[in-house]
């Protein structure tokens, strides 16, 4: 089967109060963007931007806020977000980009109406474009165009994006973080089941697997890469507890660094858990967004 999963674009975290969650973020050093509030789809989001490993891609993280109950917001939304429904916070998705979201639905929605077990039965598209603002209080328009699929099952949710207006994702000013924090690379997946996990993403992304023994894999879409590790692989790896939540889960993300004595300098004064292993800086579980963070020198 063919994939539109062309690269690994953002992570959405599911938080309970979005202020709270960001400022978590910044009390680490990074540079939370400003409020976006859209009522008419139930949810209010900050996010945190990064510099792109890829032209197509945008690279950054969503803390995303219901401003619903959950019963009360779109399908799509509580696919993406199962956590909150289960009163956890933290990363809930990974959305992966695509050079063409509507080249990917009609695709998928021709797969689904021969194999509609496979759940590839995609909504239609999800057109965003809507105002925002950069550092300065200068108009910057959002636009993008997402393929949902909220009848696909999959251990962690995905979902596909397209920028179509990069001025909000490449301000230079959004893109300077004080823990010198540059781009995100790799994201981690707890699980419990990992071969069969695997094996749904190998055929979701149509890529193999490398195996680095019996509880680790990597899968490599683009320029970034998706690892899944046992518990007992995750805490050995980055000498730290796991986040507390229900397998699968998204566990830790890594992100290289523009100036490593810099990223050092900023988390040591944060007040969060710092595990320093000369080129890595391991930093959590963070506790309003239960996830670790990995630091590349």
């Amino acid at each position: 089967m063919k994939s539109y999963f062309e690269q690994i674009d953002h992570l959405m975290f599911g938080a309970f109060d979005v202020e709270r969650a960001s400022e978590e973020w910044r009390r680490l050093g990074f540079n939370v963007g400003p409020l976006t509030t859209l009522p008419a789809m139930g949810f209010c989001n900050r996010r945190v931007l990064f510099r792109q490993t890829a032209s197509f891609a945008a690279n950054f993280i969503e803390v995303l806020q219901l401003t619903r109950p959950v019963s009360d917001v779109h399908r799509v939304l509580r696919h993406l977000n199962p956590g909150l429904e289960r009163r956890e916070q933290g990363a809930n998705a990974v959305i992966f980009a695509t050079h063409s979201a509507d080249q990917a639905r009609a695709y998928y929605e021709d797969v689904g109406a021969t194999e509609p077990a496979t759940g590839l039965t995609p909504e239609p598209i999800m057109v965003g474009d809507y105002p925002s603002v950069g550092p300065d209080g200068e108009p910057i328009q959002v636009r993008f165009r997402n393929c949902l699929l909220p009848n696909l099952q999959m251990p962690v949710p995905v979902s596909l994006s397209q920028i179509q207006a990069w001025d909000f994702y490449q301000n230079e000013a959004w893109l300077q973080h004080d823990n010198a924090a540059r781009s995100m690379i790799a994201v981690t997946i707890v699980t419990d089941t990992l071969d069969a996990d695997v094996a749904r993403y190998e055929w979701l992304l149509g890529r193999s697997c490398v195996r680095q023994g019996e509880e680790v894999a990597h899968l490599e879409p683009g320029d970034s890469r998706l690892t899944f590790m046992t518990k007992a692989a995750f805490e050995r790896h980055f000498g730290v507890v796991a986040p507390m939540r229900a397998a699968p889960f998204i566990a830790a993300m890594t992100l290289t660094s523009n100036s490593f004595e810099r990223s050092r300098e900023v988390l040591s004064r944060s007040g969060a858990p710092l595990l320093d292993q000369g080129t890595r800086l391991i930093v959590g579980p963070m506790l309003e967004n239960a996830i670790v963070l990995e630091f590349l020198a």
